[in-house]
């Protein structure tokens, strides 16, 4: 397999996730605004937010006249209709595959950036190869057919594969800056069938190299679907492609570069053209490595004052990443240096530095997409008490109701007022005729995160549970709170906000010292609780049993009273602990009425993925 560098075990897996979907022909919704498969995909203005994948319309055939099926990956990110110009997402696509570093096992890969002949975009203004003019895609049709998208599609190898992801934040920001809204895409849906019989909307000329056998100046279909005016095609298969891309040559290139007909100072998408976006690449990348904003720039920070080696390795991060691996990723994007005595920042690091104090909220919003894309997968299952745990249904469905005097008025149901009229002789519609969608108001439901904070929770298992915090405040649209409970003490450290900074001021004052007195924590859950008219999730994160008793004598029954007393008053309680404590923590669940996560450790993705599920997002 072929990673990103430096990746964490959470990023590959996600991308193992979705090239395994991608292997059985289904298509997968990455990060909220895109869909990715190697099928065409339809969009139905009568049901927004959901796409169909096309499970029998392979993309690389219909768009390229590929005779293989699988070989060519299509990317739609969603937006607000408008235009986004491909100059723009060139620009920003091919800054973040220069910074990018792949890793494999067995082999050294192709960099992703010698690789963006293989790229095809497509917007509203136009499109055509990534580092071409971009000069194609402008039929009528074609531009119509994007308005509301841009199109990418890419040769279906393992490099570019592991920089997807990359890609699809270069092309949100793209849309971004372009003063465009991202569109959440609701629902993927796989439906048989195939590609419409007229394309013609579709059609333009490009200058693509994934389309096999035709001469130049060839229609396709869409700008991934132009064909390329070089004789020479694109290697056959993603398989077998990898070794003769690392060989193959641009035939238009002559012994002193790009001929006559193509002189790549035209390219709107060089790098070294485009400070600007390579800086914002760059920022986005020690983001992503350090794991929040404030890290980034409190390292970049120290770097910039001088960091020893040994102040490096014992440099702490809120996220908890490896001081090594930060380290590594600053001197390899170059933006520190070592001049065998200390780590300085680099001029590079000095200018992402000034951006990112200059692009706060930019660079919060990106992590929170980032969070809120983080895979599912390795959920344990639920135990929940007297009935089994079934998967909820995100849908809110309507009702329609009639018109009444100074009620608001929802969508009006066309079917249902047709009917309402029945059969008349006078063919006009009445007021009390008239039906409308009402939509039931969504409940918040806030969060109390109640973090058991004794001494056997030091180390890695307090931060994952203070990780967990960050990510409910940043990915969650309600109210977070958290409790800590410690000794004989029970402490609200944070109380109901959905303020990171102050989330973040409370985090570092709890520290893991003490006996586990469970009982009382779950009692001052219920005090906070009771502060709020809309009843909250209560998460609980344990490593243990209790040991400090609160009325009587027995901890344990304690516990197990004050967990019936929240179910008494109608709040749920969520508990993730470990497999020694199952029994005790089976018999608070089922006492409480609420649900049981067993895990193998308390670690971070595993936590963030169980919120999540008993969010209901």
């Amino acid at each position: 397999m072929t990673y990103v560098e430096g990746s964490s075990l959470l990023e590959r897996a996600a991308l193992d996730k979705l090239i395994y979907i991608l292997k059985r022909g289904f298509g997968a919704r990455v990060a909220e605004t895109a869909v990715v498969s190697t099928k065409v995909h339809l969009t139905d203005q009568a049901v927004p937010g959901e796409v169909q994948v096309l499970a029998t319309s392979d993309a690389g055939r219909v768009f390229y006249h590929r005779q293989s099926s699988g070989q060519i990956v299509h990317v739609d990110i969603f937006h607000s209709p408008g235009d986004v110009s491909p100059a723009l997402v060139a620009m920003k696509m091919t800054s973040a595959l220069t910074i990018l570093r792949l890793e494999t096992y067995g082999g050294s890969p192709v960099p992703p950036s010698s690789l963006v002949s293989f790229i095809d975009v497509q917007t509203a203004l136009g499109g055509g190869r990534l580092d071409g003019p971009l000069a194609g895609g402008r039929e009528l049709g074609a531009r119509l057919a994007h308005k509301t998208h841009v199109h990418i599609t890419f040769l279906n190898c393992p490099e570019l594969l592991a920089s997807l992801f990359s890609m699809i934040s270069a092309v949100e920001a793209a849309i971004e800056g372009s003063g465009l809204e991202l569109r959440k895409v609701r629902a993927v849906r796989m439906v048989r069938g195939s590609a419409p019989a007229n394309l013609d909307d579709y059609r333009a000329t490009t200058d693509s190299l994934l389309r096999e056998g035709r001469g130049p100046g060839a229609e396709g279909v869409g700008s991934g679907a132009g064909t390329s005016k070089f004789s020479q095609t694109a290697p056959e298969s993603a398989a077998s492609g990898v070794e003769s891309l690392r060989s193959w040559k641009d035939p238009s290139d002559g012994p002193n570069g790009r001929n006559s007909s193509y002189d790549s100072s035209d390219c709107p998408c060089r790098p070294d053209t485009t400070p600007g976006a390579i800086t914002e690449a760059l920022a986005r990348e020690a983001v992503r490595r350090t794991g929040s904003y404030e890290d980034t720039v409190k390292i970049l920070r120290a770097l910039a004052a001088g960091m020893k080696s040994g102040e490096f390795l014992r440099f702490k991060t809120q996220s908890m990443r490896d001081p090594e691996e930060i380290r590594e990723a600053m001197l390899r994007s170059k933006l520190a240096t070592y001049d065998g005595f200390r780590y300085l920042l680099s001029p590079e690091g000095e200018t992402v530095l000034e951006y990112l104090l200059s692009h706060r909220y930019e660079f919060e919003a990106y992590l929170r997409r980032l969070l809120r894309t983080l895979p599912s997968r390795g959920v344990v299952p639920g135990e929940r008490a007297k009935a089994p745990l079934r998967p909820t249904s995100s849908c809110r469905r309507a009702v329609v109701v009639p018109i009444e005097k100074g009620n608001w008025h929802g969508d009006l149901a066309v079917v249902e007022t047709a009917i309402a009229r029945g059969i008349r002789m006078d063919t006009r519609f009445c007021p009390e005729d008239l039906r409308f969608y009402f939509r039931r108001e969504e409940k918040s439901r806030p969060v109390i995160l109640l973090i058991d904070a004794s001494a056997s929770m030091a180390g890695k298992r307090l931060q994952s549970a203070k990780e967990l915090a960050r990510t409910l405040v940043l990915t969650g649209k309600d109210d977070v709170a958290v409790c800590v409970f410690q000794d004989a003490d029970v402490r609200v450290a944070s109380g109901f906000t959905r303020n990171p900074r102050q989330i973040e001021q409370a985090l570092t004052s709890i520290e893991a010292s003490g006996l586990t007195p469970m009982a009382r924590g779950l009692e001052g859950a219920l005090a906070i609780a009771e502060t709020k008219s809309a009843k909250p999730l209560v998460l609980l994160i344990t490593d243990g049993i209790p040991t400090v008793p609160s009325s009587t004598l027995s901890p344990v029954d304690d516990a197990i009273d004050a967990a019936r007393k929240l179910a008494r008053r109608g709040i749920k309680l969520g508990c993730i602990g470990l497999e020694p404590n199952r029994g005790f923590l089976k018999q608070m669940v089922e006492a409480a009425r609420g649900t049981l996560y067993i895990v193998d450790e308390l670690e971070s993705p595993v936590l963030a993925s169980i919120a999540r599920k008993e969010r209901g997002y």
